[in-house]
């Protein structure tokens, strides 16, 4: 039987280990590249999608307040090619230009997640995975079952398909101990009716209960 969770949305913590990756400079990202600004808005994880329009200070525009505050962390996600690139940065400026808002940040090292570096593991767990977008509307949570599990990414069941490069929320639970945070779709296959989702973000001690749990179903 796989093990049940339900989904809870807590605060986004970024003082949590995350995926393994390997730095990359800053320049990798194009300027006026696509990229997707994670924010919080009432304890809950809220997508943004702008561009990138300068890179020393890296600054974004987005349509609406972010209401953020100077010194608040956000997360900044981009693709380059076939890889997923994330950042950790402080809001160090927000001014209103014209009817956009304008974002300035100071930006940690951009990192890439490489999904081929964790083994996977074959699991059957309950989960539930719901989209994070612009505005309240979306999906609401949709029950999946994760059928292979690495440190970095996983493959779940579930007849929510969404297209590559979609922010998703995640939750399952493990021993007990429950694991969330947020992912991206790197593919959808309605073959096998599922996704394969990349780790881009741990809320709380979401990796280290993953951790332990592949160190003991690998034993």
């Amino acid at each position: 039987m796989g093990e049940k969770a339900s989904l809870r949305i807590g605060v986004l913590r970024t003082d949590t280990p995350t995926v393994e990756s390997t730095p990359v400079n800053a320049p990798s990202v194009r300027i006026g590249g696509p990229v997707t600004l994670v924010i919080q808005r009432e304890g809950a994880p809220y997508a943004l999608q702008t561009t990138l329009r300068s890179g020393d200070p890296p600054m974004v525009t987005v349509p609406i307040d972010p209401l953020t505050k100077r010194g608040e962390r956000v997360l900044l996600l981009a693709h380059e090619g076939t890889t997923i690139l994330r950042a950790q940065a402080s809001v160090t400026d927000c001014q209103r230009t014209g009817s956009q808002w304008t974002v300035q940040l100071a930006l940690d090292q951009w990192e890439h997640a490489n999904r081929r570096r964790a083994e996977r593991y074959e699991v059957e767990l309950e989960a539930t995975v719901e989209t994070v977008v612009d505005g309240a509307s979306g999906f609401d949570p949709r029950k999946a079952t994760i059928t292979e599990l690495s440190k970095t990414g996983a493959w779940v069941q579930t007849d929510l398909l969404l297209p590559r490069g979609a922010l998703v929320k995640w939750q399952f639970a493990v021993k007990g101990a429950s694991a969330r945070g947020l992912a991206l779709v790197i593919r959808s296959c309605p073959v096998r009716g599922g996704m394969a989702l990349e780790f881009v973000e741990f809320i709380g001690s979401a990796y280290g209960t993953i951790d332990n749990y592949l160190e003991q179903h690998a034993a």
